[in-house]
């Protein structure tokens, strides 16, 4: 039990560092934010539960990722991959669905079959896109942590380490709208590239309430491609093509 209470505090710092890609800072006391905050009360906790200095302990670590080629994806990879291996000499087990809800979870399944897997952290993959992993390692008393970005509850995540993706997307949207309202009100048109995810799907919430009374109008918008992120430019390009006057 001790060991996991250790294991669940470092997750918690490790995914400070990692989210905040800060390759370069000394300890989690660099970074700053809820995410930040929260590893530090958890680093606190399990410090005082395990009565002082202690070797964390080795660990299997199975990383969910619904599209590696994704460039943050890509990057959280590396970056958990080289904390986890590096600084604390776990095994890390990338599983990559490539955009493929069922590849991703037979990754994941034959992982934990195969064992022997301590936690899995899924990289905001919706828990709808992952029922049976989440149901697998439950089962098999592994916790899974989600980071990366919000998704919907469940009760079979052991924690969840996510930005607020409404704030986030709050301060661009200041930006924005502060730049739109420079033009006429006629000229404030946007096109939005949404994405169905939960992260998604909050950031766009938090656009439409902040352009109520704005005179901002969304003339157009397309759904992201989970499964071919690289065809994102190629979609926004379409249509502002599609409305030459945005």
């Amino acid at each position: 039990m001790m060991g996991r209470a250790l294991w669940m505090a470092v997750i918690a710092v490790v995914v400070a560092l990692a989210v905040a890609g800060c390759g370069s800072a000394t300890g989690v006391e660099a970074q700053k934010g809820p995410v930040a905050d929260r590893a530090k009360a958890a680093g606190k906790r399990a410090a005082q539960e395990a009565g002082g200095r202690t070797k964390v302990p080795g660990a299997n670590v199975v990383l969910l990722l619904m599209n590696g080629s994704e460039e943050s994806s890509a990057r959280l990879k590396v970056e958990i991959t080289h904390l986890s291996k590096v600084k604390l000499g776990w095994t890390p087990s990338p599983c990559d669905g490539k955009g493929d809800a069922k590849a991703l979870e037979m990754c994941a399944i034959g992982v934990i079959d195969q064992g022997p897997a301590d936690f899995i952290i899924s990289n905001g993959v919706p828990p709808k896109d992952m029922s049976r992993i989440l149901k697998k390692a439950f089962f098999k008393k592994i916790p899974v942590i989600n980071i990366g970005a919000t998704v919907a509850p469940s009760g079979l995540f052991a924690a969840s380490y996510a930005p607020d993706d409404g704030a986030q997307s709050a301060k661009l949207n200041k930006y924005m709208i502060k730049r739109l309202m420079r033009l006429p009100e006629e000229d404030r048109k946007i096109v939005v590239l949404a994405s169905s995810t939960g992260g998604g799907s909050a950031r766009f919430r938090q656009l439409k309430s902040d352009i109520q009374g704005t005179g901002i109008q969304i003339v157009d918008e397309a759904q992201a491609d989970q499964a071919k992120s690289a065809t994102d430019k190629e979609t926004v390009t379409k249509l502002l093509e599609k409305h030459p006057d945005v």
